[in-house]
């Protein structure tokens, strides 16, 4: 079997155990007994686990890739493997910015008694909250680059 009926195959699953824990998660009620005067999903647990797994994967999966075609460039060009790291030090630097970003002021949330609310684990939580936003920005300020570069090779 080829590997692009593999892959789309690996999305349709993905795609139907996404549908069914989500609509498990909208749908599947609510619980009060975690703490008095909220609500929560009852499945938040299941969703979160997936989501997990999810960014696991893909992370593997990223990692896997990258590494393998950095060896496999290494041994035909050795200084265009080089310049492939830089993409790699560029995600480093924006987590490095996000890191010092970041606020690890505790925080008070009613009701919550868990160990996760530690300067280390908010400083994560924002880290990865900045990465996003600038990953996101850069991706907007990619695709505006894109469709003006399109459009002034077109003139």
């Amino acid at each position: 079997m080829e590997s692009s009926k593999i892959s789309g195959m690996a999305l349709y699953a993905i795609i139907l155990v996404s549908v069914v824990i989500f609509g498990m998660f909208f749908f599947g009620g609510v619980e009060t007994e975690t703490v008095p005067g909220l609500e929560a999903p009852v499945y938040t647990n299941l969703m979160m686990v997936f989501m997990y797994i999810l960014f696991g994967v893909a992370l593997i999966a990223t990692l896997g890739a990258a590494f393998s075609s950095f060896f496999i460039e290494m041994k035909k060009d050795p200084k265009e493997a080089i310049k492939s790291v830089g993409g790699i030090l560029f995600f480093a630097l924006i987590f490095l910015v996000s890191w010092f970003l970041a606020d690890d002021t505790t925080l008070q949330i009613r009701g919550y008694e868990g160990s996760e609310n530690v300067p280390f684990w908010l400083k994560w939580t924002d880290m990865i909250l900045f990465s996003s936003y600038i990953l996101f920005a850069i991706a907007i300020l990619c695709i505006l680059a894109g469709a003006v570069g399109k459009k002034i090779s077109n003139k």
